[in-house]
């Protein structure tokens, strides 16, 4: 009976111990299953600071950690905290019982004690085993482990994130968890792939309504998502623009948007977009406010690179001169041939057999093949000289980098022997330029290859021909002299090499004489930029990239660069060459087409025309007609054919539609003139005098004749190598000591060709020492240093902006090569003002390897 009371009490509080970890397993589901507090909240915490809850929670130190995550992280310490206590229970009746001397009262306590203590631990570790399953399950569907849903709350990092900066997306916007996006925003998807728009967009620019692309309010089901969606995408199917027919949100609350892209969104080669990422799909957040963006875009004070300049730089003294070097033809150079074998001659009985040569084979003269005693392993000698031996398999036996022998039917036997009479392989004489080595062939040539002629005079042409297409020199002929001249005045052009691996056929006078400019430069208002200088645009805020990405041709009404003298065309006309944009939508860069050169990592080098004057045009987008004018309030007056604000006499900013300028993501037509209001293009606006009224925008500059060949490397970090406690929502910020071309700070690598082979070189990069991935983008700001601080722009912070990173998680960011400055030199070697990479800096340590371990 005693016994029975004692397992009905052990029974009850194991029921207990269920109960408790049956209520804490619902608290779990309910606390993660439940809507997010601050979704349910957003609207009254809006109201409740005026849209400035994010400021208040930071001046406050409140922060903006969802209240979920907050609870989730105490029921774990509390589990932990009960675990030790019930440890310590565990060593007390232990300690009770060792010490009892026998007292039957003690030792029943210390089992009592025991008892307890290990039904409790068994209760604490199954709850706490059971709740983190859990979180982590639910939380696992955060950062993409889980299937497309809805949304994982604010301030969470996404579905599928790891394709953002890892994988295949590039950039999105709204930013992930980007707050107090206007409502008439449009959302922008950016892919490092060409996308086949058929799986984007149906013929009329619409969104396809097959649930592939979604956006939809995340306190709603997924099937819920809108269908009014007008689609546009860049002339190279990377980028597409989801603007909604009707606005987003409300007008009286704040409220949370999820995008959701899948796999069936389809690349230009008919694969699934998310094919190579590690989840098939991508989603992520953004906040609505309850406001209408009603204010124009506009370039950002001394935002334009080059900086406006009214005055050509004088130059006196001597200019810089060109390296020259001649490549002599003396005689034919030898093309490549194969090894060739004559038909095996048997020795005495030997039987009839057959040989297959290995092309490559470098040996001339007869070459023995004798079958040894044991009847099956074959000597290959050349006269007393032991060559090799092998095995005979089936009928044949194989020399490697020699032949194979083959005795048809297989009759041969020990004794056997045959002689080879073998012509080795001749290699084809090369020439080498600089980083490119070309290759002598008799036929047609192809890639880096010159066609050996019928003279030594024909030859020389050839070459001369070949090397029309380097990017470091030029070259003329004068009988059987190729004359070599350096593309790039300067002493740089000594150290382009030019040699060949048969100097009897070429003889090579290598490069020289080239000389760095001794001229004294006077600057006439600002310094003349060097001609492979990137011109750059920064805007205020995003720019819809459909009227000014892609290239000049495509875009020239919108944006354009005007050859004012005519240095390469007629005067007055547009430079050919491509504008990209990055920098999330706020930068705009044009890359002539003209190639000078190579940079030190064996890209292309592209410049403006030399001793130029350049003029950069804006045009923005015309305003949108009287087109119901009293429901856009206040502008409810139609005046000169659009809808105008009497009260302050503006113009209701909105471009037309299709958009034919330059505008911003919510339409908004450029404010050129900053003066706050929208006028259109009914004028230019001259930043380099600071006058007209209109709302095209205009600077012009001058083009020197000098190249820039100094690389970039890193002046600090933040937050600094090693350090702890970071935040796990800041973004990591990377300051280099020049400025930057914002169209290479990218993710990812990128694939370079130097002339032989394709070489990877790492852009910028993110990811945990676990080797997981980070959702991750990258944004820039140019930065005028304080001494002086003259209003131009001195180097560029770059920011690593990403998802929220995991508790007491290392995490290591990577800068390669493949960026590159404003003069388009590559960070190469990857250096920073403390360390000289060899090639590469590890924490501040220098490495031979190309990444860090």
């Amino acid at each position: 009976m005693l016994i029975n009371k004692k397992v009905s009490k052990i029974r009850k509080k194991i029921a207990v111990g269920l109960l408790i970890i049956i209520i804490m397993v619902m608290a779990a589901a309910f606390l993660f299953l439940s809507p997010s507090p601050a979704l349910a909240q957003g609207s009254a915490n809006n109201m409740l600071w005026g849209g400035y809850e994010s400021n208040v929670q930071e001046t406050t130190g409140l922060g903006t950690t969802d209240i979920r995550i907050v609870i989730a992280k105490i029921i774990r310490y509390l589990l932990g905290f009960l675990g030790i206590i019930a440890l310590l229970l565990i060593m007390y009746a232990g300690w009770l019982w060792m010490s009892s001397g026998g007292n039957e009262e003690k030792i029943a306590r210390a089992k009592k004690t025991l008892i307890n203590a290990a039904i409790g631990l068994i209760i604490i570790v199954t709850s706490f085993g059971i709740v983190t399953f859990i979180l982590n399950k639910l939380l696992g569907a955060t950062t993409g482990m889980g299937g497309p849903g809805p949304g994982p709350g604010p301030g969470s990092p996404g579905l599928g994130v790891s394709a953002l900066g890892n994988c295949t997306l590039e950039s999105v916007y709204p930013e992930p968890n980007q707050r107090e996006v206007p409502r008439n925003t449009a959302v922008i998807v950016t892919f490092k792939e060409e996308i086949n728009p058929a799986t984007v967009m149906d013929s009329g620019g619409n969104i396809l309504i097959d649930g592939r692309i979604k956006i939809y309010k995340s306190i709603d089901e997924p099937a819920d998502f809108i269908t009014d969606v007008s689609v546009s995408a860049t002339t190279d199917n990377k980028t597409f623009v989801f603007m909604p027919d009707n606005y987003l949100g409300s007008p009286s609350e704040y409220i949370w948007y999820t995008v959701y892209l899948s796999n069936d969104i389809e690349k230009a080669d008919g694969h699934g977009v998310f094919d190579t990422c590690a989840i098939d799909y991508f989603q992520w957040e953004f906040e609505v406010s309850n406001k209408i963006d009603l204010t124009p875009p506009q370039v950002k004070e001394n935002g334009v690179f080059p900086p406006p300049d009214n005055a050509q730089d004088t130059k006196t003294g001597a200019p810089a001169v060109q390296a020259v070097g001649s490549i002599t033809v003396s005689s034919q150079p030898q093309v490549h041939a194969p090894a060739t074998a004559g038909t095996p001659v048997p020795i005495g009985s030997s039987p009839a057999a057959t040989v297959v040569i290995d092309t490559h084979c470098q040996e001339n003269g007869i070459l023995a093949v004798t079958i040894a005693t044991d009847g099956i392993t074959a000597q290959l000698t050349r006269s007393t000289t032991m060559l090799g031996s092998a095995a005979f398999s089936n009928d044949s036996v194989t020399f490697s980098g020699f032949f194979t022998l083959t005795v048809p039917g297989g009759g041969y036997t020990a004794g056997n022997s045959w002689n080879i009479n073998v012509t080795a392989e001749i290699q084809a004489d090369t020439l080498t330029v600089g980083s490119i080595i070309y290759t002598f062939v008799s036929g047609a040539p192809s890639g880096y290859q010159i066609q050996r002629g019928s003279s030594v005079n024909n030859t020389a042409s050839n070459i001369a021909a070949a090397l029309g297409s380097h990017p470091a020199v030029t070259a003329s002929v004068a009988g059987n002299v190729v004359n070599v001249t350096a593309l790039v005045a300067g002493a740089v052009g000594n150290s382009i090499e030019l040699s060949t691996n048969n100097s009897s056929t070429l003889s090579i006078n290598s490069m020289s004489g080239g000389q760095d400019s001794e001229e004294i430069v006077t600057i006439n208002d600002k310094r003349d930029q060097p001609r492979n200088a990137v011109i750059q645009i920064n805007f205020n805020e995003a720019i819809n990239p459909i009227t000014v990405s892609g290239n000049a041709d495509d875009v020239w009404n919108y944006i354009r660069v005007i050859d004012i003298d005519g240095v390469v065309g007629p005067p007055g006309d547009y430079l050919r060459g491509n504008f990209l944009m990055s920098n999330q939508y706020r930068t705009v860069e044009f890359i002539s087409d003209n190639q000078c050169g190579i940079n030190a990592c064996g890209e292309p080098i592209y410049c403006l025309p030399e001793n130029s004057h350049l003029r950069v045009e804006l045009i923005t987008a015309n305003l949108e007609g009287c087109v119901n004018c009293a429901a856009k309030t206040p502008f409810t007056d139609c005046i000169s054919g659009h809808c105008y604000n009497s009260a302050i006499s503006e113009n209701h900013p909105l471009s037309a539609i299709p958009l034919d300028g330059v505008a911003d993501i919510a339409l908004n037509s450029l404010d050129g003139d900053r003066s706050g209001d929208a006028e259109g293009p009914v004028d230019f606006y001259d930043e380099n005098s600071a006058l007209g009224n209109g709302d095209n925008y205009q600077w012009s500059f001058y083009i020197s004749d000098e190249i820039d060949l100094n690389p970039p490397v890193i002046a600090s970090t933040n937050p600094i190598h090693s350090i702890t406690d970071v935040s796990l929502s800041e973004p990591i910020e990377i300051n280099f000591n020049k400025l930057m071309m914002a169209s290479s700070l990218k993710t990812g690598s990128t694939e370079i060709f130097n002339g032989q082979e394709y070489t990877e070189h790492k852009l910028i990069n993110f990811w945990n020492f676990a080797n997981q991935s980070v959702g991750y983008w990258i944004a820039k700001d140019d930065i005028d240093n304080s001494s002086p601080l003259d209003g131009e722009p001195d180097y560029t912070q770059v920011e690593i902006r990403h998802s929220l990173l995991a508790d007491s998680t290392s995490y290591r960011a990577q800068v390669g090569s493949g960026v590159r400055d404003i003069y388009q030199n590559c960070f190469k070697p990857s250096s920073s003002a403390t360390c000289t990479g060899n090639p590469s800096c590890c924490g501040e340590v220098p490495t031979v390897d190309s990444s860090c371990p």
